[in-house]
């Protein structure tokens, strides 16, 4: 019995240490320095809808109001506050 509650709180402890060095590692983009980057369209744009960059999806708007639909590859041309301005590659 002994034994297996000290297993437990060993998996338990690998398991929370593990949990907070992934969360301490990611790091996240600040909206000035994704102009010029790659993305693409998840939701479409229509003016306004989300792009998907470096595995984290931020909100987007067309720069020249078009239509882009999902999977559209785009680059971030600007930023207006939190919302990213991309246009057509």
């Amino acid at each position: 019995m002994l034994f297996f509650v000290a297993f437990l709180l060993c998996i338990s402890i690998a398991t929370l240490l593990l949990a907070h060095k992934s969360r301490r590692h990611k790091r996240l983009a600040l909206p000035a320095s994704l102009v010029s980057s790659q993305a693409i369209v998840d939701a479409p744009l229509h003016p306004t809808g989300s792009v998907l960059i470096n595995g984290e999806l931020w909100l987007a708007r067309s720069a020249n109001d078009a239509r882009l639909e999902s999977r559209t590859k785009v680059i971030v041309v600007g930023v207006q506050d939190h919302l990213l301005l991309v246009a057509e590659r």
